[in-house]
């Protein structure tokens, strides 16, 4: 892929941030030749634009824009000596609005749901007709019970000890009266957020179904887990309102947010953006679009810029390598030469003699011994 002089720009990284429905994108570009106006453009659902920026001799350029679902591309329109780091591609999955059924009072749970923009909430109708609900301390229900088996997914935010369904991942058994630090045993879909800082004041005594899986816990007793349930999933939420200071936290909206994308099946956009020299393995032998050919294979190697698409899946892989983008002062991978020629032997002398004579002072103890035991015996 070079072509030039010697000298490049590229883009030598890339970070995203997932702000819902979009992912706000961010790349570093940097010139390493001479002073040059560089023109960029950005392709995608959100339309085409194109900009011009000067990057001084050894200088960077950050760009930041927002990337709509599907494929959007940086391509730096420049003749240079790298042509796989002109170019940058960012997949955004596909963002449907989930449905969300919320029974409870309004209050801080409802107030982080109404701040994500991919959620769509009511607060009636019929279980099958929505991807996730969302109770507060609802009493038991066989229809819910039914949604979960057929697949339907659940969370249930508890304050008070009243009520402890069967569908639960734990069994509630009473309440416990005293702060407790939290600590996390498995982030799962939580790991963003930072659970030892949380002020827990009370909290439900609990104990863990066989097949749970404890998120988070206070004194060994589990306040957030989730198990599977027939075809479905159920996740167990004790830190309301009452009992925590978790919903007056910046991270309170973010755990919602993280949490319905992982129980609807959301991808995780770190997923659909990689770097180049990455493998991905996809179990059998599948059919893959690889940045511009076709390919049969089980273990998808990502040698190349561009995007892949298999199974129903689309994966953007990028360059992002600054050391491999810098061709100057000889910073080259050097592949090494074979010579043919005279080969040389070198004698080397070394006197053994110490060594041989602890060797035999060896054999003549050992040999002293054996006869003393013969004597003996």
């Amino acid at each position: 892929d070079s072509g030039g002089e010697g000298e490049n720009v590229g883009v030598v990284g890339g970070w995203i941030v997932d702000s819902g429905g979009a992912l706000n994108y961010s790349c570093l570009i940097r010139n390493y030749g001479r002073t040059r106006t560089v023109p960029i453009k950005i392709e995608g659902p959100g339309g085409t634009s194109t900009s011009t920026r000067t990057i001084d001799s050894g200088g960077d350029y950050y760009l930041t824009f927002d990337a709509f679902p599907g494929v959007n591309v940086v391509t730096l329109e420049v003749e240079d000596a790298i042509y796989s780091d002109n170019r940058a591609y960012v997949y955004t999955p596909e963002m449907r609005q989930r449905r969300v059924l919320y029974l409870g009072d309004d209050g801080p749970v409802l107030a982080a749901l109404r701040s994500i923009s991919t959620v769509a909430i009511s607060r009636s109708g019929e279980y099958d007709r929505f991807d996730l609900v969302v109770i507060e301390n609802a009493t038991t229900d066989g229809e819910l019970n039914r949604y979960v088996y057929d697949g339907g997914k659940v969370v249930y935010v508890a304050s008070n000890a009243s009520f402890s369904p069967e569908y639960l991942p734990v069994r509630i058994t009473g309440v416990v009266n005293e702060s407790a630090p939290l600590w996390t045993r498995n982030p799962v879909f939580a790991e963003d957020v930072h659970f030892d800082e949380v002020g827990v004041f009370s909290y439900l005594q609990t104990s863990p179904r066989q097949g749970s899986v404890t998120i988070a816990e206070a004194n060994g007793v589990p306040v957030i887990s989730y198990w599977r349930l027939g075809s479905g999933t159920v996740v167990y939420l004790g830190l309301s309102s009452e009992r925590s200071d978790f919903y007056q936290r910046p991270e309170y909206p973010i755990f919602w947010y993280e949490m319905i994308n992982w129980l609807t099946n959301v991808p995780d956009a770190s997923e659909s953006n990689r770097r180049t020299g990455e493998i991905v393995r996809l179990g059998d032998t599948t059919l893959v679009d690889a940045a511009g050919e076709r390919i049969s294979t089980n273990v998808l190697l990502l040698d190349r810029v561009g995007i892949y698409k298999f199974q129903g899946q689309t994966i953007a892989a990028n360059m992002y390598d600054p050391i491999e983008s810098n061709l100057q002062n000889g910073n080259t991978l050097n592949m090494g030469t074979f010579t043919s020629g005279e080969t040389t032997e070198k004698l080397i002398k070394k006197d053994l003699s110490p060594w041989l004579v602890l060797i035999a002072a060896g054999l003549i103890i050992l040999e002293l011994v054996i006869l003393r035991r013969r004597r003996e015996s």
